[in-house]
């Protein structure tokens, strides 16, 4: 007789670490490419024609169920809900899902914040074929790469330090029905199950994609973001709904183009949009009937669908928004708040200190680029492996940021000139100075006995500061790159530059 395969969708997660944008929304609703993540996860398992499919619902729970019923009734597929009153982990929400499906032999289980463009197919027969007790899906040279494998295909770890496994679990399994003798009721995790499993001799296998494909966790704003630029070209070969959204956002960029829209980066664009003329959109993705009032810079952000009031001013009586203290789970009653002395152009910075937790809040006035720009530059920053204040949050519709608190070292008065370029420098390779005044960035140690440097026509000032390595622009026309032979003369014209060997003459 042949095995009975039901699906089944982890949906009931909150997702706290996309929060403020699951304030709103629960996780399973969030839209990917303008389709709900649940949708998306779905489409996939229709594709298969399945039996009986369950979703687990617990955070906002009847919203989801609503969705889950819709979809299902739109689509055809028998789809049950499980509830939650509690969350109980992958592990005790399969196993309480597990009671809606008396006659599952086994369960293809799909995250649904995760993406990937494989066929599943694969999995299941890969999976009967080997009658193995679970067969996970593994990517390999992308995510936390903590999962090993044995020669024969067993898992070997789950729990390898991160970067140091040769693969990432994908968010997609299959699993034999005895699975949950080694799952007890309550919450618990499926990863420990399979720990079980394999101490007791079940066969827990992993099935390497050998081929490149789409793959991304959505887990966090950041790869939220980044995932509408990386999907955006990619040739989706196993994913129809995806690859129909994918033409759906080409089609609205390019129509919001043409009516005066400046789009640059990553973007998400939805249905309903209100965006004025000579807007900027860099690396931000709008819900459904965002509504944007005014035509300035909009970077690094997720808006969720409402009016974007006008900005609040900058002034001495302003405060954090209130998402700032939920999303980043600190108590206002106990959080000190106390402006630092150094401010910014059209920017107040305060600390926020709450028990041994010290973050940096900064609100703006989007009016100057560079300040809407600012976490769109910080994270540029960061992936060059330079030392800057980690963007924990960013309020794009309230104009606010916290950052990591990396204490009282000014760069302006620094100690040594030898301390400021060991703390600025990522890699001693090629060298390009450049700074400007708009950014606040004076007077680098690099520049030490050389001249101060000379500007450029575009507001470019060489000599100030150091930089290694060539790059491109996070924000295409706001930071014009330079780099000449003057240029890396006036670096390596400085004795303090020299002496550390920060900087090398172009490679």
């Amino acid at each position: 007789m042949a095995a009975s395969i039901n699906g089944f969708v982890l949906a009931a997660g909150e997702g706290r670490r996309l929060r403020p944008s699951t304030l709103v929304r629960p996780k399973a609703l969030v839209p990917f490419c303008g389709v709900p993540l649940l949708e998306l996860a779905l489409s996939q398992l229709q594709r298969l024609k399945l039996g009986p499919t369950v979703v687990n619902v617990s955070y906002q729970g009847d919203r989801v169920y609503e969705a889950a019923r819709r979809l299902g009734a739109a689509s055809g597929m028998d789809v049950r809900v499980s509830h939650e009153n509690e969350l109980l982990d992958h592990g005790g929400g399969l196993r309480k899902g597990l009671a809606l499906l008396p006659d599952a032999d086994h369960l293809l289980v799909h995250n649904v914040d995760e993406i990937l463009d494989f066929d599943l197919s694969r999995l299941v027969e890969h999976h009967l074929a080997s009658q193995a007790a679970a067969t996970l899906l593994l990517v390999p040279q992308r995510g936390p790469l903590t999962v090993d494998l044995e020669a024969d295909g067993r898992i070997a770890s789950f729990r390898r330090p991160h970067g140091e496994g040769g693969y990432t679990f994908a968010g997609i399994h299959i699993i034999r029905r005895d699975i949950f003798d080694f799952v007890p009721e309550g919450p618990s995790s499926i990863i420990v199950a399979y720990e079980k499993a394999l101490a007791a001799g079940l066969a827990v296998n992993g099935l390497a994609v050998d081929e490149p494909v789409y793959w991304s966790d959505l887990g966090t704003p950041e790869r939220y973001i980044r995932a509408h630029g990386d999907i955006a070209d990619c040739a989706l070969a196993h994913h129809p709904r995806l690859r129909q959204a994918q033409a759906e956002q080409a089609r609205r960029r390019n129509e919001w183009e043409l009516r005066g829209v400046r789009c640059t980066g990553a973007l998400g664009l939805g249905e309903g949009l209100t965006i004025p003329a000579g807007t900027h959109l860099h690396n931000v993705v709008l819900w459904d009937y965002t509504k944007l009032a005014r035509p300035v810079l909009y970077a690094d952000g997720i808006f969720v669908g409402d009016d974007v009031p006008p900005p609040r001013p900058v002034d001495d009586a302003r405060r954090p928004d209130p998402r700032v203290f939920v999303s980043l789970n600190l108590d206002p009653a106990d959080t000190a708040f106390m402006p630092l002395q150094k401010q910014g152009s059209g920017r107040r910075y305060c600390r926020l200190r709450s028990g041994d937790r010290s973050l940096v809040w900064c609100a703006y006035s989007p009016d100057r680029q560079e300040n809407a720009g600012f976490s769109a530059i910080a994270d540029f920053l960061r992936r060059l492996d330079i030392q800057v204040p980690q963007v924990l949050l960013h309020l794009p519709d309230a104009c606010e940021l916290v950052s990591e608190d990396l204490g009282q070292y000014d760069l302006q008065r620094p100690a040594t000139g030898s301390a400021c370029c060991a703390r600025w420098r990522p890699r001693p390779r090629a060298c390009m100075c450049w700074a400007t005044r708009r950014f606040g960035w004076r007077n680098c140690p690099c520049n030490g006995a050389s001249p101060r440097g000379s500007t450029t026509g575009n507001g470019i000032t060489s000599g100030r500061i150091c930089w290694v390595g060539s790059w491109t622009s996070p924000i295409s026309g706001l930071w014009p790159p330079r780099t000449t032979a003057a240029c890396a003369a006036n670096c390596s014209n400085s004795p303090r530059c020299r002496s550390t060997a920060t900087c090398r003459a172009p490679t």
